[in-house]
C-alpha cells in the first residue's frame, strides 16, 4: 500500500500577475528593497504585501497598487487620480466644470443607468477640513480640489468602484536629514551654546573629526546640551 502525502495548495493568483502566495511574498521582499518605491513602503515587505492584497480586491496589478494606494492613520485609501481612473474604467462619464484654484465642480453620469450626481469642493471646504496647511495643497491647489470633488462625487454615485476606500493624499517623500553626528562634524568650529568650545586644530584628519563630533553629540545630547533635532542646530544666518 502506497503512502500518500498530503499537500497544501498555496495557489493564490494575484490580479494580472499570475503569482501564487509564496511568489508574492518573495516579490514583496524584493520590492521593499527598491529606492523607487514610495518612502513609506521602503524596507517594509509586509506593508508591500498588504498593499498589493488591497489592490487585488479592486482588480489592480501589483504596481498599480503600490502607486495608487496610500495609508493615512493606519487606513488604506486611493489617490485621487486612481479614483478618477477607476470611475472612467467602470464606464461612467466624468465632467469637470468651474475649475480654478478656489473651486472645482465635478459631475459623474453612470454608464449603466444614466443617473448623475454633482459635487463642488472649494478652498473654503478645504480650510474647514484643515487640509490647506499641507504641502501638497499649497503646491497643487487646483489639482487637489479636482481630486476631492471627484472622490466626493464618486462615493455618492458609484461607490462600488472603490469598495469603501476613501481618498488618500499622496504626500511627497520626506527629505532625508543629516544625522546629528554629521551636523556636529560640520560645525566643529561653531560650538553650540553650553556645549563648550571645540578646538578643530587638535583633530588630525576628517575621519577623526567625525568620530570626535559623534562622541560630543552623543554626550551633549545625553546631558541635554544638544537638541535631538538636527534642524535646531542651525546657526543664525544659515
Amino acid at each position: 500500500m502506497g503512502t500518500e502525502v498530503a499537500t497544501t495548495d498555496r495557489s493564490f493568483p494575484v490580479a494580472s500577475a499570475g503569482l501564487d502566495l509564496d511568489q508574492l511574498m518573495e516579490v514583496s521582499k524584493l520590492m521593499a528593497t527598491s529606492s523607487i518605491l514610495p518612502q513609506a513602503l521602503r524596507g517594509k515587505p509586509a506593508d508591500v504585501f498588504i498593499t498589493i492584497m488591497y489592490g487585488q480586491e479592486l482588480g489592480m496589478t501589483p504596481m498599480q497598487s503600490i502607486l495608487g494606494i496610500y495609508v493615512v492613520n493606519g487606513r488604506p485609501g486611493l489617490s485621487g487620480q486612481t479614483w478618477l481612473a477607476r470611475v472612467r474604467q467602470a464606464g461612467h462619464r466624468v465632467t469637470v466644470s468651474d475649475h480654478t484654484e478656489k473651486t472645482c465642480t465635478v459631475t459623474i453620469t453612470r454608464g449603466d443607468t444614466g443617473e448623475d450626481h454633482t459635487e463642488t469642493f472649494t478652498w473654503a471646504d478645504a480650510e474647514r477640513a484643515k487640509l490647506t496647511g499641507k504641502d501638497v495643497w499649497k503646491s497643487w491647489p487646483k489639482r487637489m480640489l479636482l481630486w476631492r470633488a471627484s472622490t466626493n462625487c464618486a462615493t455618492v454615485i458609484c461607490p462600488e468602484v472603490a469598495l469603501g476606500f476613501e481618498m488618500a493624499e499622496a504626500m511627497p517623500d520626506p527629505v532625508e536629514k543629516p544625522s546629528l553626528a554629521q551636523v556636529a562634524a560640520e560645525r566643529l568650529d561653531q560650538p553650540v551654546e553650553g556645549a563648550g568650545p571645540v578646538d578643530a586644530e587638535t583633530v588630525d584628519d576628517q575621519d577623526d573629526a567625525a568620530e570626535v563630533a559623534a562622541a560630543l553629540a552623543e554626550l551633549d545630547t545625553e546631558q541635554g546640551l544638544l537638541p535631538d533635532d538636527p534642524d535646531l542646530l542651525a546657526v543664525d544666518g544659515e
